[in-house]
């Protein structure tokens, strides 16, 4: 077996708190994190289990014999179950293949109740997989020196660095924008105003003019008084202290610093502990727990190595860092900004995060531990999907939000998640938009954050055009939300976003994150499929779905699963989808079933009608060419249980409707511009320009999009066993998938 470097390994242990009900949709994992060094675990071991509580629970590995590990774990208590204590033990029997692992474990999982002892015995499989560690800094690191500042966004040994980039024409241009931001009061509002003396700490970092470290003291003399109403407010308060005392650390009267060391000291107990900051929410998919324990990472950060003024640094500090920075990957893990830059709350909430968020913890993890809080499958995404589903437009447009004082934070604090191979086309985008050949803001509109695009905005990395430099799909099999875009060709691009919300919880504003099913189709110009956005106000099905004669046969927040699915490098991708949860029926409140109604329990969500309809989903897409055309999209459908299944394609409202002609519906202009759906099959259907087609359980739909007459479908047998060739691309439906050959 190859040797690897020291490395993460998460374990989850299937239904390892308690055996699942058939009816769960909420899991009974725990989810183990252990260091593996020089082909050794080490004795540590951290537990999770999201389902259970919010608390990190502190294990070791008490025996190695071969391919078994005995792990015990303390169960703490987290906020919301403060008498969650226990024990559980787990033996483990591992198998590893290369970068995955693979076993079983038996154990237990003992906690008080309320009704007394809770105790369960459990057993199943291991699922798990070899990560970048995470923690510890490279070899070469600096460590800290005491009292060393700044060290959240760079360090001293940085600033010759940052002073050649101010010399280049990008450098005078985020200096020029940075110094116009600088003066402005943008708003005065106490949840923001500490940003406003950031600003002048980054002037004294960069000339060494003491003067403006005093009028940063000035400013934040009087805003230590402030607080917050709940800990979103509170949070960015601390962080944007601490930036500030970070930067303006050694120009600073002593007296007046450690004043600011003892605010900074007790807000970031508050905010670890949830005291006296208002609401208070620890799931890991919220907006809160995005804002407030990286905010609270930032200020533990800055207080390392410090003494309050009773002579003693914050107790457990080092604790305190480890868990929120444990916090802010979970952030990424389970909010669904990881695979495809999606949010679970919609794209405000994520705007908003990020404004006083996760950016300003993973640079300050960085800078002054050397640690990499994306390393593995975390927040890669977060700000290049941003740029992929960006509706085509020549030239590169994007929704910025600069002058919104919550939503600004995005695009500069953003830099820092995108990944090394993926820089080149970072860059070209960022250019187009932000850049010297865009609006020239370099997306700076609190001037303190000029010191991110400083430090992450690729400078000696040469713009390259995504299609040439960035992977051509965003999955997100998990959240539900895929894109996919092979060509980058101004307003011309070909582009198709799908939206499953395939893995809502309850807990935060899942509300704002669109339809249980939509579909965006952009080419040649033009919207041919689904809404301008996909987040609207009502989040119900509506026509988006496939339907059933039921119209009360839907629900807004069961979708779609993806049980399968598959891209290759040239621009084909598959999808196996399990349709069946959209078509449970969510209950009004209050309401209870009707007797003898078969339904459906789901955690979380409760109780729904089931009236035994089950809806599987065959999607493939070519954006490859191959096919002779831009698009190729091909949709197949299967039901049961459905008295009436309607197959229907939301049509964007400028296309219009479309003429029919037998079993095809044309869209757009026949000699020009136009999107053509044909269907083969299993039997002849009633088919509307909407587009919609009626009488049949199955359907099989193959759509594209082109300039002039539509490519002939060369069709070889019939139904749902045809095989389909449309220019080089051949297609069929096999074992609940389209296989391309």
């Amino acid at each position: 077996m190859r040797a690897i470097p020291a490395s993460t390994v998460l374990l989850t242990l299937v239904e390892g708190i308690i055996p699942a009900t058939p009816e769960d949709r909420e899991t009974r994992d725990v989810e183990l994190e252990l260091t593996l060094r020089d082909g050794r675990f080490e004795p540590t071991v951290w537990g999770y289990a999201v389902h259970f509580n919010r608390a990190d629970h502190e294990g070791k590995i008490v025996r190695i014999d071969g391919d078994k590990l005995w792990v015990k774990l303390a169960l703490n208590p987290d906020k919301w179950f403060p008498k969650t204590a226990g024990e559980a033990e787990y033996e483990l029997t591992l198998k590893r293949e290369g970068d995955h692992y693979t076993g079983s474990f038996t154990g237990t999982f003992a906690y008080p109740g309320k009704e007394g002892p809770v105790k369960s015995n459990v057993r199943g499989k291991i699922t798990g997989k070899l990560y970048p560690l995470w923690s510890e800094p490279a070899p070469s690191f600096k460590k800290l020196e005491p009292q060393e500042h700044p060290r959240l966004i760079f360090r001293k040994s940085d600033l010759p660095r940052i002073q050649k980039r101010l010399k280049t024409p990008q450098g005078k241009a985020i200096l020029k924008r940075f110094l116009a931001m600088l003066p402005q009061q943008h708003v005065k509002d106490g949840k923001c105003a500490p940003y406003f003396p950031a600003g002048y700490g980054l002037v004294y970092q960069l000339t060494g003019d003491k003067a403006h470290a005093q009028r940063a003291k000035e400013l934040l003399a009087g805003m230590l008084h402030l607080g917050g109403s709940q800990e979103i407010h509170y949070g960015p308060l601390a962080q944007s202290i601490a930036v500030t005392l970070d930067f303006c650390y050694d120009a600073w009267d002593p007296a007046f610093r450690q004043t600011v060391i003892d605010n900074l000291a007790q807000r970031t107990i508050n905010l670890y502990t949830g005291e006296g900051v208002g609401a208070y929410s620890v799931n890991p998919w919220h907006n809160k727990q995005g804002v407030w324990a990286p905010s609270a990472g930032v200020a533990a950060l800055c207080l390392l190595g410090e003494k309050t003024s009773n002579g003693q640094e914050v107790p457990g500090l080092e604790r305190m860092i480890h868990r929120l920075a444990r916090d802010t990957r979970r952030y990424f893990q389970f909010n669904g900004t990881s695979n495809s830059g999606w949010c679970l709350e919609g794209q405000d909430y994520k705007r908003m995060t990020w404004n006083s968020g996760p950016g300003h913890l993973i640079q300050a993890y960085r800078s002054a531990l050397g640690g990499d809080l994306l390393a593995g499958w975390w927040g890669h995404w977060s700000i290049l999907g941003q740029w992929m589903e960006q509706p085509p437009a020549s030239p590169v447009v994007v929704a910025d939000d600069l002058g919104n004082f919550q939503y600004s934070g995005l695009w500069p604090l953003g830099l820092v998640s995108v990944p090394s191979t993926m820089k080149a086309g970072a860059r070209w985008l960022y250019d187009h938009a932000f850049g010297l050949e865009g609006n020239q803001t370099f997306g700076i509109f609190w001037a303190y954050h000029a010191a991110y695009v400083l430090m992450n905005y690729p400078f000696e990395t040469d713009p390259k055009p995504p299609a040439k430099s960035l992977p051509w799909v965003a999955p997100d099999p998990t959240g539900g939300h895929w894109i996919f875009r092979k060509s980058w060709e101004g307003k011309n691009d070909s582009l198709v976003v799908l939206q499953l919300r395939s893995n809502i919880q309850r807990g935060c504003h899942y509300e704002r994150s669109g339809r249980t099913w939509d579909m965006q189709l952009f080419a040649l110009g033009k919207q041919w499929v689904g809404s301008r956005t996909l987040v609207e106000k009502d989040p119900s099905p509506g026509v988006a779905l496939p339907m059933v004669s039921n119209p009360g046969a839907y629900n807004s927040v069961l979708g779609a699963i993806t049980t399968d699915w598959s891209a290759s490098q040239s621009g084909q991708a598959s999808l196996s989808l399990d349709m069946t949860p959209v078509y449970l029926q969510a209950l009004v409140s209050g309401e209870k079933p009707p007797t003898n109604q078969k339904t459906a329990t789901v955690a979380r969500f409760g109780t729904f009608i089931d009236h035994g309809v089950r809806v599987q989903r065959a999607l493939a897409l070519d954006l490859s060419g191959a096919s002779g055309v831009p698009v190729l999209l091909v949709l197949v459908d299967q039901s049961q249980g459905a008295h009436d299944f309607t197959w229907n394609l939301k049509l964007a409202d400028e296309v219009g409707t479309g003429k029919v002609e037998g079993n095809t519906v044309t869209v757009g202009d026949p000699l020009g511009v136009n999107l053509t759906c044909t269907f083969i099959g299993p039997k002849p259907q009633t088919i509307t320009g909407a587009i919609q087609a009626t009488g049949s359980a199955d359907y099989f739909a193959v759509i594209t999009v082109q300039r002039g007459r539509a490519p002939a479908l060369q069709i070889e047998g019939e139904g749902l066993a045809a095989r389909v060739r449309v220019g080089r691309q051949r297609i069929h439906f096999e074992g609940g998938k389209l296989v391309w050959q």
